[in-house]
Formats: structure tokens, sequence, C-alpha cells
């Protein structure tokens, strides 16, 4: 038993020091970028790619993310549902402290259910929406140079959301649709992680939105994805939240 023990262990920080090697080799530092007119146009034609004019009349939005994290989100009313496990939580996107929980169908006084149900929120709906929040306010844009000579928007979060300073680039098609981005984020001690933004979806709305994200190892996929200007776009009754509340 020791001698498997000992064996285990060293497989064990063998691992580790691998891990620590790989991270080492694919780590980038955050690139060297130019703030003016290039990237407030990059953005903006990012926006008219994906018809962001159908993107302000999408008012309803259904999605799932891996790890049973399901969602019902009203934009027209700043509120979402926030569905794991036996838990269910509607919290206001303006002030999620003032949302209900509920355990088993039993209306519960834990404020972490809600802190929980916005972080769950904030990570798993910039995987969906994230190109339109390009230019929401606390963010700053810059263009980087690709050797090819096509241009890279770089979007920083100074402000919102629960890890401000979250930076990524965006790489575009000729079209200026998103084809992938690279991340330097809090939450990941490795930069310039990638990932791809593909299955495309256009919503009954029009707008568009990206259902799968490879990132080599992992992929996330949100499917089942739905949007429109109405409940019944989602297949929910109009009554949904307030027969809820």
């Amino acid at each position: 038993m020791k001698k498997f023990l000992k064996i285990s262990g060293l497989l064990l920080l063998l691992l580790i020091i691998a891990l620590v090697i790989f991270g080492v080799a694919i780590n980038e530092d955050k690139p060297q970028t130019l703030e003016g007119q290039e990237a407030e146009l990059l953005a903006e034609n990012m926006f008219q790619a994906l018809d962001i004019d159908a993107w302000q009349e999408t008012y309803y939005l259904t999605w799932s993310f891996p790890g049973g994290h399901h969602y019902v989100w009203d934009r027209k009313n700043k509120q979402v549902e926030v569905k794991w496990s036996d838990n269910i939580v509607i919290i206001p996107t303006e002030n999620h402290m003032e949302g209900k929980a509920w355990v088993d169908g039993e209306l519960s006084t834990d404020k972490a259910l809600l802190e929980r149900a916005w972080s769950f929120f904030c990570n798993d709906s910039f995987w969906l929406v994230a190109p339109y929040k390009a230019m929401d306010p606390g963010t700053d844009r810059s263009a980087y140079l690709y050797e090819d000579g096509s241009l890279g928007l770089m979007v920083t979060y100074k402000s919102g959301g629960t890890t401000p300073g979250d930076s990524y680039l965006w790489k575009l098609d000729d079209n200026y649709r998103p084809v992938s981005y690279k991340m330097w984020v809090q939450i990941l001690p490795i930069g310039g992680l990638e990932a791809t933004w593909d299955g495309w979806k256009t919503l009954k709305s029009g707008a568009q939105v990206s259902t799968i994200h490879d990132m080599g190892m992992i992929t996330t996929d949100l499917n089942p994805v739905k949007g429109g200007s109405s409940l019944s776009d989602v297949e929910l009754a109009e009554d949904y939240f307030s027969s809820r509340m």
C-alpha cells in the first residue's frame, strides 16, 4: 500500500509539473493594441453584421449552459430566471439582491442563492451575447494588427459583471462576424486562451447568436437557444414571470 501511495503521489506530482509547463508554454501576454477610430469602426461593423437593430428588439431569451444552468431572460423588464439543481432564482438584472429564491419549491431567504445566480448569469450570458456587449458603458476598445494585415477588436471591461478588467480579442471574418476570441481574464491563469464562436443561429427576432464555443479540450454548447420579441417566441406563456412572483 505504501508503495502504491508513493507511486500515485509521484504520478500526481508529474501531472502537476506537466500542467504547469504546458500552461507556461501556451500562455500569451496581452498584446499591444491601438486605440482610435479603427476600433470603433470594427465594433460598429460587427454590430451591423449581427443585426444590432434586431438585437434591440430581442426582449426574451432562453438557453442552457453546461453544468445544468437554465435561463429565461426577460430583457424588456430587466429580470432573469436562473434554474440549477433544486433551485429557482428570479433576480432583477439591475439589482440582483432584490430577487427571490426557491429551493425544492419553497421560498428561501438565503441571500447566497441570489449572489450565486447573479454570478452564473454574468458568466453564462456572456458566452451567448458577448458581441453585443462590445460597446457597453465601462468598455474600452482598441485594434490589433494581425500578421496578414487584418484587424482584430480588443474589448476591455473596466466595470460591470463580476470580474472587471477582463479583455477579449475578437477575430472577425470578411463580413465582420466573430470567428473566435482570445481571453485575458481573472478566472483563467493562462492568458490568450482561444474559443471559437460557431453554431450561429438566427433568432425569431432576426438577431444572430453563437451557440457553440470550442476551446480545444472543452466545447461549450448553449443549445437549445431561443429568442424573440415575445414570450410566445420562446414558447412560454405571457404570464410566465408574473405567475411566479
